[in-house]
C-alpha cells in the first residue's frame, strides 16, 4: 500500500505534467499568433513596397506619402511584435 510520500509523489508528478502540457499548449498558441501578425505585416510591407516602386502603376506625392506613413507604421508594427515575442521567450526560459 503507497504511504503519504508516495502519493503526494504521484500527485505532484501528474500536477506538473499537466502544467508542462498548458504551457506548451499556450506556446505553440503563442507561436501561431505570432507567425500570424508577423506574415500579415510583412504582406502588407510587401505590397506597400511594390506600390511605392511604382511596380504596381504610377502613384501621385499624395500616395507615395500614405505609402511611406503605411511602411513606417507596418515597420514599427513588426518590430513591436518581435520585441514582444523575445520577452516572452525570455520570460518563459524559451530560445529563439
Amino acid at each position: 500500500m503507497p504511504d503519504l510520500h508516495d502519493i503526494i509523489e504521484l500527485v505532484t508528478h501528474k500536477t506538473a505534467g499537466r502544467i508542462e502540457e498548458e504551457a506548451t499548449a499556450d506556446s505553440e498558441n503563442l507561436d501561431k499568433i505570432s507567425h500570424d501578425i508577423r506574415s500579415s505585416v510583412n504582406i502588407i510591407v510587401g505590397y506597400t513596397q511594390l506600390m511605392l516602386d511604382q511596380t504596381t502603376g504610377k502613384i501621385n506625392a499624395r500616395q507615395r506619402q500614405a505609402l511611406r506613413d503605411i511602411l513606417k507604421s507596418s515597420t514599427r508594427l513588426h518590430d513591436l511584435t518581435d520585441a514582444v515575442i523575445r520577452r516572452l521567450d525570455a520570460i518563459s526560459g524559451k530560445k529563439q
